[in-house]
């Protein structure tokens, strides 16, 4: 009778601290802050009619980063309920944060 390697592997219960929700919930508050302020400039550059262009492309964006920032965040929060190995590193938000804000000039 063989056993698979995988089958030996011991199940060690993962602690999570309260502080890495909270950890998770102030970063999504983070990014929720700078979405609103890129929204809050595209409909000043809207309302001023200066740059319409400009700012449909920031509010547009600025919803990508607030979508972005939630399912990051309703990720991470179901990897810390349910205790699963998870990479940390999100490469592509500050990505499009940037491009946000730097593409429109």
């Amino acid at each position: 009778n063989v056993v698979a390697e995988d089958d030996l592997k011991e199940i060690v219960p993962m602690n999570v601290e309260p502080r890495s929700y909270l950890a998770n919930e102030r970063t999504f508050l983070k990014w929720m802050r700078m979405a609103a302020l890129t929204t809050l400039v595209g409909m000043i550059l809207l309302g001023m009619r200066h740059e319409p262009v400009t700012g449909i492309f920031l509010i547009i964006l600025s919803i990508a980063v607030l979508l972005r920032s939630y399912i990051v965040y309703y990720k991470r929060n179901e990897v810390l309920v349910n205790r699963i190995a998870y990479g940390w590193v999100d490469n592509l938000g500050a990505k499009l944060l940037l491009l946000s804000l730097f593409i429109p000039m």
